[in-house]
């Protein structure tokens, strides 16, 4: 994805510097010209008068681009039932994007993927991080693990019973 920038025409037309003398010269040392694409940061933009002898002056300014853009988290995995003790249940991590590189999924509640779930209800939650510290919203999802108990006839035992924690 692209990184944040900013197009600043912080001048109509590049700065013409003057002299006493005729053959004074303007260059842009440092920074992006105007109309540049500038990054998310501060950037030093700076310009330098020579004259004809060689005499010089500089001037310099800031640009500062910032990401306040927060980043975007995909859809969690559906929700789980089990009809087992203590299962393992795998998920994958939801998505994320953001308009800067760098972002990053966290699970801030619940177990991570792969682990035991013990008898009940846990909610998995996570959220995003861009580079730059926004957040995103969270999704959530669960997985609940309720008790197997035998069928009640040959005929239903390919649909076992299921009964939930207390």
């Amino acid at each position: 994805m692209p990184q944040p920038a900013l197009v600043e025409r912080w001048l109509p037309t590049a700065p013409v510097g003057t002299d006493n003398c005729p053959g004074a010269t303007t260059t842009r040392t440092a920074g992006p010209a105007s109309g540049s694409t500038f990054p998310v940061g501060v950037t030093t933009v700076t310009h330098q008068v020579a004259d004809a002898s060689g005499q010089t002056a500089s001037c310099s300014f800031t640009v500062t681009v910032t990401d306040n853009q927060n980043p975007v988290l995909g859809a969690c995995p559906a929700n789980v039932v089990r009809c087992e003790t203590n299962p393992v249940v795998t998920f994958s991590t939801p998505s994320a994007s953001d308009n800067c590189p760098g972002v990053t999924v966290s699970q801030i509640t619940g177990l991570p993927s792969g682990s035991s779930f013990p008898l009940g209800t846990t909610t998995n939650t996570f959220r995003a991080t861009d580079a730059y510290g926004n957040l995103s919203g969270t999704c959530s999802f669960t997985v609940t693990v309720v008790q197997q108990i035998a069928s009640v006839s040959a005929a239903a035992s390919a649909n076992p019973i299921c009964r939930a924690a207390h």
